[in-house]
């Protein structure tokens, strides 16, 4: 990987406003990169309480990238699958076990835990966070830079930055003083959420979704021996005071088949949601991630997993632009392709908020038939396990900007690969098991080349070897020396030889389980981002569409 020791004096100034799991996962990755970031947060402390607390699987894999992924498993509850209940009746079930990940399970942590373990990341990465900051005023200054006005105990103080990130929460400062709209409406349904103790039957490894008439009632097990129950209850915002115990006791006794019976009441918030996406992440040199630039309801519990890939599909990106190795329209693709997949995590949550809540007994009828009819038929196993995982969500719209008909097309195109199970450009790496996993060796692909970097995978063609004109000559020449090229030695295909240059590798697929899994066939090649999605997929003998990603985004990270 070509990094430097020291970050460079030079290199343009990235200021991130907000020390949340967005704003330090975005921290992480770009001193990752040897680019050097301020970041400052209003508060003092990391809250104690908070609404986020499900991490699920591609989750987990961004921060096993980022070296925090153990420790939070080791803090956190393993989530194994969950259950969907109506009018006391169950639907169906789902569970993880059989994703395209090591990670078979999702993970509930309290999102304090998860900044506490992010922001140390971040110190043993350089960098820190400046507590106490708050961001009073940004603008553009006449030489088109951001200039902020920071306030802190120690007073005011003006500067102007190269960059400007704005992970500062729904009510972000930095998107109203970019002048950017955040279209979307108010939920109609207040929310309760309520951090309790309890006796019950239901599995600890175990979400459950209770429907019913038009509310419903989610139970999340924590760790430690707590609880989080998430409700609707009535159209207004409920006030915590007005929500004893027995209060929560009864409402929840009404909407669980399974006997619950609190026993202590820990924490009480009441919210509304204004669901709503920002209409654009980038304004210039003014960007947005996590809530700042879209906020949902809480089903699904996507929030955190949704901030999570805004910062690590953005960070590599900024990078780049920062290190002066790409331009930065670069950071159009930021919007191209997290904006879409926003937009869908927020429409997903309010359309699940809205078929949970159904008051026509007739809706609520047809909608129990359907999931129970799916889940009979497997199609619920099938389905929801790699959409709610994130696994399966993908960017197909590239790094290349392009008119509106052909994002259309590549989105298209996206949709068309991933009902039939094959893979394509902006699709997220499969993640199998090697051939010989044991203690000593590489346990799955994703183990082949260090975290953040670009890599080239790659199929010799039949009978031909690499220094011959239509081997892998012209492969060498596309990728940048300091890129990793795995050659896959497979049944039919074998490597016979490679490039003497430590970059390059020879790996064997003997069953062909990273074939398949990418539907590679001789002379396939296959570059991959640093953020782990596919860049290109071409041939090896005429790596044109690999050779175009790198002239795209320079060299290895």
């Amino acid at each position: 990987m070509a990094t430097l020791s020291q970050p460079h004096s030079s290199w343009p100034s990235v200021l991130v406003v907000g020390a949340g799991p967005t704003g330090l996962a975005l921290a992480c990755e770009l001193h990752r990169a040897n680019v050097p970031c301020r970041v400052i947060d209003a508060a003092i402390e990391h809250g104690t309480r908070s609404k986020g607390i499900a991490i699920w699987p591609r989750s987990l894999e961004i921060l096993r990238d980022l070296g925090v992924a153990d420790e939070a498993a080791e803090r956190g509850l393993p989530v194994r699958g969950g259950s969907l209940w109506s009018q006391g009746r169950p639907l169906t079930s789902f569970d993880l076990a059989g994703l395209d990940s090591r990670y078979g399970w999702g993970l509930v942590l309290p999102q304090p835990e998860t900044e506490e373990l992010l922001e140390r990341r971040l110190v043993e990465l350089g960098g820190k966070v400046e507590k106490g900051v708050r961001l009073v005023q940004a603008r553009t200054s006449v030489s088109g830079l951001p200039t902020v006005t920071l306030e802190s105990a120690d007073g005011q103080e003006t500067t102007e930055v190269d960059w400007l990130v704005g992970c500062d929460g729904p009510a972000s400062q930095v998107r109203a003083d970019a002048g950017i709209a955040m279209s979307g409406e108010l939920e109609q349904y207040g929310w309760l959420l309520a951090d309790v103790r309890l006796r019950t039957g239901l599995p600890r490894d175990w979400i459950n979704w209770f429907l019913h008439a038009n509310a419903v009632l989610h139970v999340l097990p924590m760790p430690g021996d707590q609880w989080r129950l998430t409700m609707t209850v009535g159209a207004q915002r409920p006030d915590p005071a007005e929500w004893p115990m027995a209060r929560v006791q009864q409402l929840v006794t009404a909407r669980s088949p399974v006997p619950i019976t609190l026993t202590s009441l820990e924490w009480l918030s009441g919210f509304r949601v204004r669901q709503g996406i920002a209409a654009r992440f980038r304004s210039g040199r003014v960007l947005l991630a996590g809530d700042a630039a879209h906020v949902h309801s809480p089903a699904g519990a996507q929030g955190v997993n949704a901030a999570l890939q805004d910062a690590v599909n953005l960070g590599w990106k900024l990078a780049k632009v920062c290190r002066g190795e790409a331009p930065d329209v670069l950071l159009d693709s930021y919007d191209a392709e997290r904006r879409p997949a926003a937009s869908l995590t927020v429409l997903m949550a309010d359309r699940m908020t809205k078929g949970a809540t159904l008051s026509s007994r007739f809706a609520r009828s047809a909608r129990d038939r359907l999931w129970s009819n799916a889940g009979r038929r497997g199609v619920v196993q099938r389905a929801l396990p790699p959409v709610v995982s994130g696994v399966r969500q993908g960017h197909p719209a590239g790094l290349v900007p392009a008119s509106a008909p052909r994002l259309v097309a590549r989105h298209a195109r996206g949709l068309l690969a991933t009902v039939v199970g094959r893979p394509y450009v902006g699709a997220r790496l499969p993640d199998p098991l090697l051939d010989g996993s044991g203690p000593a060796t590489p346990h799955r692909l994703w183990d082949l080349w260090p975290a953040g970097t670009p890599a080239v995978l790659a199929w010799a063609g039949r009978g031909r070897r690499w220094d011959e004109v239509d081997g892998f000559t012209a492969l060498y020449r596309a990728v940048p020396r300091d890129v990793p090229v795995i050659v896959f030695d497979s049944p039919g295909v074998p490597a016979d030889a490679i490039p003497d240059t430590p970059a390059w590798q020879v790996v064997p697929d003997y069953a062909g389980v990273v074939r398949r899994s990418l539907h590679a066939g001789p002379d396939t090649a296959v570059v991959v981002r640093p953020d782990r999605y596919l860049g290109g997929i071409g041939r090896a003998s005429t790596p044109a569409a690999i050779r175009a990603y790198f002239q795209t985004v320079g060299g290895a990270c």
